[in-house]
């Protein structure tokens, strides 16, 4: 079995901004970031190490693709800035917890794949108008 190519450092750092941009600076709600990491209850820090574990897996979903002459967008936009929002939204509705590496594994391979249609999906649950999950209400 061949060993797993690891992401370049350069595109490490950078997914690790848009994970953190969607997961915590996106929202028009400027609560969201402070309810995430009330009920991660663990640091900022350790929440983010937690949220770019998951990032080794985008990785070998795209590499076989990443160096293509053409992607149809801005990969960290459509791919890596939504795992975040979900997996913010997945932190608040589950009681502080993340996300299972299953959960992860398959919701990167439909963002892959509406990447690579031209689709851009956007937030999963039903928002208000500040942004916040409507169910959280």
């Amino acid at each position: 079995m061949q060993k797993p190519k690891t992401i370049p450092a350069n595109v490490a750092a950078i997914w690790g901004a848009f994970l953190y941009e969607g997961m915590l600076a996106c929202s028009k709600n400027m609560g969201r970031e402070a309810e995430i990491l009330k009920r991660w209850n663990q640091g900022c820090v350790e929440l983010m190490a937690g949220a770019c574990a998951f990032l080794p897996e985008v990785w070998r979903q795209i590499e076989p693709r990443w160096y293509e002459a053409q992607h149809p967008g801005v990969f960290e936009y459509e791919v890596i800035s939504p795992l975040g929002v979900i997996i913010g939204d997945y932190i608040l509705l589950n009681k502080g917890s993340l996300p299972t590496r299953d959960f992860v594994q398959e919701f990167v391979r439909d963002l892959i794949e509406d990447f690579f249609r031209g689709e851009h999906r956007g937030p999963v649950y039903d928002r208000d108008e500040t942004g916040q999950i409507a169910s959280l209400h």
